[in-house]
């Protein structure tokens, strides 16, 4: 009887603690409105937009689906270390993110806040060549959650 009382409450602990609420989890999609979601989990190619093909251009989802009471702040930042590469956004696309931006001659830095619930969202295309990274830092974390280094050609 003693087993049995043993085992079945190391049971009970065991599904306790695998049973996890993915409502809370904050969401992302492969594709977002405008494209590959940067922010996916699986590596995103990225092509670089010309000038002179505007009705070719490819372009890219800043997509996540945040739940109540979650937060998220995505920092993506370039250094022109390999290439004068550059992106941009639309912000007549944007929905859901409050984007800051910075730029100077060794970086280029933007920050997206968003706060749950909603879908957040914005077009996005890059030009020239270059690299970068996102770091994703999901609920208040002050480490990121995640980091996505990324290039364009």
């Amino acid at each position: 009887m003693k087993t049995k009382t043993i085992s079945l409450i190391a049971s009970f602990i065991f599904i306790l603690f695998s049973c996890t609420n993915d409502e809370d989890e904050i969401m992302y999609p492969e594709m977002g409105l405008y494209g590959d979601n940067l922010l996916s989990f699986d590596s995103t190619e990225i092509f670089s937009n010309t000038p002179v093909n505007k009705n070719d251009w490819v372009y890219y989802s800043l997509r996540a689906e945040l739940p109540e009471g979650t937060s998220l702040k995505v920092i993506m930042k370039s250094t022109y270390e390999t290439g004068n590469g550059t992106w941009s956004y639309n912000l007549g696309s944007k929905t859901g993110w409050s984007i800051d931006a910075i730029k100077n001659d060794e970086m280029l830095l933007n920050t997206c806040y968003a706060y749950g619930p909603s879908v957040c969202d914005v077009k996005m295309s890059f030009y020239e060549h270059g690299s970068g990274s996102i770091l994703i830092y999901e609920n208040d974390d002050s480490t990121p959650t995640r980091v996505k280094n990324i290039s364009w050609k």
